[in-house]
């Protein structure tokens, strides 16, 4: 999973710098500490990146698909517009729910898809303070 969050770093830097200010904020609230009931690290991040891919224009693509089509500034240097599957050199295997080993597959070319969301134009500040944004909203997942 290290090497998933590795790749979504690198495709843009507003990844890192809200990670962080998620992270900073929980621990503040102790709100980050896994053992007493509340949020792990892991959870915290995995809540970033899904606003991330879910604001308008979406800054982050989602690496599972079979293909992406390319935008921003990971389209103009390319002159496909669509990203085929590459495959992490190291299989990542996983144990599922049922207890069985499965290989996650994922995009893993950061080159390839760096400024991918770069037509989002949103500063950390206003990702963060988005009054859209589902760490300031209740998700309604009805």
């Amino acid at each position: 999973t290290v090497k998933v969050l590795q790749v979504f770093g690198g495709i843009d830097p507003r990844v890192k710098d809200l990670v962080l200010a998620v992270k900073t904020w929980s621990k503040r609230r102790s709100i980050n500490e896994a053992f007493r009931g509340t949020l792990n690290s892991f959870s915290l991040i995995l809540m970033v990146i899904f606003l991330l891919q879910n604001v308008h224009p979406p800054i982050l693509p989602n690496l599972f698909l079979p293909s992406i089509h390319l935008r921003g500034q990971a389209a103009e240097r390319s002159e496909e517009n669509c990203l085929a599957r590459n495959i992490s050199e190291d299989p990542i295997w996983i144990t599922g729910v049922d207890g069985t080993p499965k290989l996650i597959r994922f995009h893993s070319n950061v080159e390839a898809l760096k400024g991918w969301g770069s037509e989002n134009k949103e500063s950390v500040s206003l990702l963060l303070y988005d009054p859209r944004s589902i760490l300031t909203h209740p998700l309604d997942l009805s």
